[in-house]
């Protein structure tokens, strides 16, 4: 679409002008950071935010709440979950599965607090990384096989994975309030 080729359009100008900042810098003054500010306005009425990515800018959808989980878990899983909101993911099932076995090592440890803090997510998120063809595999015949999994198709099954990342991004928001929480508590006990 047309959006998508303006999104590319605008990593790559980033990307273009943060790779050569240092050589535009000492001959051409602020040139670059008033390309970038300009780039950055267009991201922000598409929606979109800037993220730097190893090498490149990547536009990402604005999602205050997966920016703040991102930058508050270890690098690599931070920018994983960055990765998995790019619209470059869409259809990439099988890579969404590798960020969501990730997301499920990473709460693994804090699993038993998160069932007494919110029961449902906990449950909805560790029942569907056991069920959904994450972490086993339910769509080849056998023990574990999930006749419905199989008929929702590629298109449902990203569907429920978008849904488990969500889950999984609220899971790890409330383990990183559950100190704070439980210090709360403690003045009115």
């Amino acid at each position: 679409t047309s959006k998508d080729d303006l999104l590319s359009y605008c990593e790559y100008v980033m990307t273009l002008t943060w790779q050569l900042s240092g050589y535009w810098t000492k001959r051409m003054g602020v040139i670059p950071d008033r390309i970038r500010e300009h780039v950055e306005l267009v991201l922000d009425k598409l929606g979109h935010v800037g993220h730097k990515n190893g090498f490149f800018f990547i536009a990402l959808p604005k999602d205050e709440r997966a920016d703040q989980v991102a930058a508050s878990v270890p690098k690599t899983l931070g920018d994983k979950i960055s990765n998995y909101r790019h619209r470059s993911m869409h259809g990439k099932i099988d890579e969404k599965r590798g960020v969501l076995v990730d997301l499920a090592q990473h709460l693994e440890p804090s699993r038993t607090e998160l069932k007494k803090t919110c029961p449902v997510y906990e449950s909805s998120f560790f029942a569907g990384v056991n069920n959904l063809n994450v972490r086993q595999n339910n769509l080849a015949e056998g023990s574990k096989y999930n006749e419905k999994l199989a008929e929702i198709g590629k298109v449902g099954l990203e569907q429920a994975y978008d849904t488990l990342f969500d889950l999984a991004i609220r899971l790890i928001e409330v383990s990183q309030l559950e100190p704070s929480i439980e210090g709360l508590e403690r003045l009115w006990r």
